[in-house]
């Protein structure tokens, strides 16, 4: 994307730099006044350009002209801007002045092969182009902005790279003044959202950005190193809202490799390979721990959430560190390595 902003940069300051031209005028006299859309050009072979300036727009980018009835004007180069004066028959921009030709609507800069087109396009049209409100057949499409039901939003589904992810207590409260917060963790990150369409996007405090749509009462886009997330509208959180009947990253099997305890030191040299622990935490919130207890072999159940773990009205906080699950009480820690 750069490198097509590069090369229609390095184009337009060529073509602005070519020729010479009239005298400027305060008021020019033809009737090239409007606003004006880059929509063709050639580069030094004489190649068409057309197809990177539809990769260009897709993007969101736009290359504008807009020539005001006073003599003066600006170029907009995706956001750049730069003043400029002109008259009936030349442009010029920081001292170099460049003939146009204008054939009804389009106007033309042209320096041997290479060239650059503008067609005169509404202030409206413009917008909506910028906003995503253009249908396939050139008209343009109501704004929906105003439209957005505000409220919390919670998250119902999680996945990524097509894999179901866990999830934990992610939502998005909306604002029906264009802004708004995701949740997750008990912290909360503001964002400001925009509405194009059912085109929803917005950018974080931390510079996370999440690009997806909205239809009413879904919220659906990927969001966060690629997390595909999914949040409905409701008045109150759903009862599986951050706990166990989730799909958790930390769902698996495990044996315990090292422990240590304030009062005897590391462990690890005192487990027994041949008769280990392990542990299965499964997805819907249960599990598992086999192994020798108190001089017995046998099993315990558990019941477990992506902060802690319960076994037999005991609970013990956990965490996932290094890919390995970590048990921590009144300073105790017990290390599990996943196991196939």
């Amino acid at each position: 994307m750069k490198k097509m902003l590069a090369i229609l940069l390095a184009l337009l300051m060529v073509l602005m730099a070519g020729c010479g031209g009239a005298s400027e005028r305060s008021a020019p006299e033809n009737n090239a006044a409007g606003l004006y859309l880059c929509t063709g050009g050639t580069d030094e072979n004489g190649d068409d350009m057309t197809s990177m300036l539809d990769t260009l727009s897709a993007l969101g980018l736009y290359f504008t002209l807009e020539l005001r009835e006073d003599g003066t004007g600006v170029l907009d180069l995706a956001g750049d801007q730069t003043e400029l004066t002109w008259s009936k028959s030349s442009i010029t921009m920081e001292g170099v002045k460049n003939l146009y030709t204008l054939d009804g609507d389009t106007l033309s800069l042209k320096d041997g092969k290479e060239s650059l087109i503008f067609t005169r396009i509404s202030a409206e049209e413009m917008e909506a182009k910028r906003k995503g409100l253009i249908s396939e057949e050139g008209e343009i499409l109501p704004d929906d902005s105003a439209n957005m039901v505000p409220g919390v939003y919670y998250v119902t589904d999680c996945s990524k790279d097509g894999e179901a992810a866990y999830l934990s207590d992610e939502y998005l409260r909306i604002e029906n003044d264009g802004t708004g917060v995701f949740g997750l963790l008990g912290s909360e990150y503001s964002f400001e959202w925009t509405l194009s369409g059912t085109s929803f996007t917005f950018t974080d405090e931390e510079g996370d950005t999440f690009d997806g749509v909205y239809d009413g009462t879904v919220i659906a886009g990927d969001y966060y190193s690629g997390y595909h997330y999914v949040f409905e509208l409701m008045d109150e959180p759903p009862e599986d809202f951050g706990h166990a009947t989730a799909v958790y990253r930390m769902a698996g099997n495990y044996q315990l490799v090292a422990v240590f305890d304030e009062a005897q030191g590391d462990l690890t040299a005192y487990l027994d390979p041949n008769d280990p622990i392990t542990m299965e935490l499964r997805q819907d919130g249960t599990g598992t721990m086999y192994g020798s207890f108190d001089g017995t072999d046998g099993s315990v159940e558990l019941e477990w959430d992506e902060y802690t773990i319960v076994a037999e009205g005991d609970a013990i906080s956990c965490s996932l560190e290094d890919g390995n699950l970590v048990l921590r009480e009144e300073g105790s820690v017990l290390t599990f390595a996943p196991i196939d």
